[in-house]
């Protein structure tokens, strides 16, 4: 069991997560690629300017390919048909407002990847960008985001930025850096330059001064708790702002710093049922994380998470108490949710069981709450549901 003392006493609106691989997106938006090769063909749309029935305000570019097909050479003329699209003006716009890049590296297009990057970043009213699966340099990088003035959501996950390049500011864009509203990262996966390039204000190519909604999680494992890699996301929290925050499974450690949530309204974490046990630190760790600053706290949302039987320790109730008392020590919440997920084959059965255990360990915030109508349960899709008596 992790730790041995507990101390007595614990020291807007939401966005939802926002992907393109998922309905937030309509997946009906015209999709190009360096290996696609459509009928008609991508020269002929150029020469006939026929991509102009296809284009709407969504672009969905896709470098991949399904596990059943062999790998297409690289189509040549994609980068003039993207120059194409960049450059297409509608009474005076261009009506392009959402780029989605998936499975993509700017090395695919060889001698043509200056042409690509300059037609990509040419796009001059772009509000939303999505990322997946994407590999480029650092100042690729870095001339994307910050060429989309207008720019406001940004969503990167499964990023992987080359090692030796390094940060080559350009001074040729086309206006200030855009006001960020919505950033979405996947930090378990993503290159160590990602965070400290986001939360360095002389290296940011944007602005966070309007930032409402800010989501951190790790996509394929925890997010790692180290004290050189969390710094970043501390000092991205800890920003004088209204905020939305969503934050996923963490690798708590002795090392872990505490988030500082003091302006954050609306926080939503997790805690992760593991067998073995290490969830504690992450109920203590977020106990005093809550109990140290979080005055403006309306509401909180915990998902618990596990697989199979969550059968919990009677070791492990300190622990819960510990949590307990800090939801209770804050002023009244507008709301607080509970959203359960269990894997297995016999999952219902799991959440019914796990829901019985956490009034028990956690029955002083529940009964407080309950009592005013602001206790809410969650299923694993976010939909509120009546808990088992």
């Amino acid at each position: 069991m992790p730790g041995s003392e507990i101390s007595s006493s614990p020291s807007s609106t939401t966005f939802p997560r926002i992907s393109f691989l998922n309905s937030a997106i309509n997946m009906s938006l015209f999709q190009i690629g360096p290996r696609e090769y459509p009928d008609p063909p991508y020269s002929q749309m150029c020469d006939d300017q026929s991509w102009r029935t296809y284009i709407d305000s969504q672009v969905y570019i896709c470098g991949g390919k399904s596990p059943r097909e062999v790998i297409r050479p690289y189509n040549r003329d994609f980068v003039r048909l993207l120059h194409d699209i960049a450059h297409y003006h509608v009474q005076g716009q261009n009506p392009v407002k959402i780029i989605a890049i998936n499975d993509l590296s700017w090395s695919d297009f060889g001698d043509d990847r200056f042409a690509y990057h300059t037609a990509l970043v040419s796009f001059p009213s772009v509000t939303s960008l999505f990322l997946d699966k994407v590999h480029c340099s650092c100042n690729e990088l870095y001339t994307l985001l910050r060429s989309y003035t207008n720019l406001q959501t940004l969503n990167i996950q499964r990023l992987i930025l080359d090692s030796n390049s390094s940060f080559l500011f350009q001074p040729n864009f086309r206006g200030p850096p855009s006001f960020i509203k919505a950033l979405d990262l996947d930090v378990d996966s993503c290159s160590p330059s990602l965070l400290p390039l986001l939360s360095s204000h002389s290296h940011i190519p944007f602005v966070l001064d309007r930032l409402e909604s800010l989501t951190i999680i790790g996509q394929s494992g925890p997010i790692i708790g180290r004290a050189d890699r969390f710094a970043a996301i501390v000092s991205l929290v800890a920003m004088p702002l209204e905020l939305s925050l969503i934050v996923g499974r963490i690798e708590i450690s002795d090392e872990t710093p505490y988030l500082d949530v003091s302006h954050v309204t609306d926080l939503k974490f997790t805690v992760y049922l593991d067998p073995g046990w290490s969830y504690c630190y992450s109920l203590r760790w977020w106990g005093h994380v809550i109990d140290r600053r979080s005055a403006d706290l309306q509401k909180v949302t915990i998902c618990i998470q596990g697989r199979n039987s969550p059968s919990l320790p009677a070791e492990d109730v300190p622990y819960w108490t510990y949590l307990d008392q800090a939801l209770c020590g804050k002023p009244s919440f507008r709301q607080l949710c509970f959203q359960v997920s269990m894997s297995g084959q016999q999952s219902q059965q799991s959440c019914q069981d796990l829901q019985k255990a956490l009034r028990r360990r956690l029955s002083g915030v529940i009964k407080r709450y309950g009592a005013l109508g602001r206790i809410s349960w969650l299923d694993d899709g976010g939909q509120p549901f009546s808990p088992v008596p």
